[in-house]
């Protein structure tokens, strides 16, 4: 071993020194201007990538299902609204409801239909 790195590996031990070794690290140094240079970058690579806006902790559709799943809930929704201005009763606009809770359960996978299932068994090989 490298004398260079005789006090790191009794820092952090032989086993994680291993680790290091097989690791690939780029180390850089941002004085005063490039620390602000960082920040334009990372800026820069937000915009690109449209992350700009992102926030992990908010809900997002991960796919085109998952979309297709909220429009038709939010179809369905409006279906209820204009079913009780319409002065429809009650159980009537109960089945415009139910379809939007049917369409956001299959968004959070908690009930999905044999046709999701379908779909997302189908874009994995399974028994091999």
């Amino acid at each position: 071993m490298d004398e260079r790195f005789i006090r790191t590996e009794l820092l952090i031990g032989s086993e994680a020194m291993q680790k290091l070794r097989r690791s690939h690290i780029a180390v850089f140094g941002a004085g005063g201007v490039g620390g602000y240079v960082i920040e334009a970058l990372v800026r820069t690579i937000e915009k690109i990538t449209g992350t700009a806006s992102f926030d992990p902790s908010v809900a997002t559709l991960a796919n085109e299902r998952q979309r297709d799943c909220a429009v038709k809930a939010l179809e369905a929704v409006n279906d209820a609204i204009a079913a009780l201005d319409m002065g429809f009763t009650l159980d009537a606009v109960t089945v415009s409801i139910e379809d939007a809770v049917q369409n956001i359960l299959e968004i959070t996978g908690e009930r999905a239909s044999e046709v999701v299932v379908h779909k997302v068994f189908s874009r994995f090989c399974v028994g091999k």
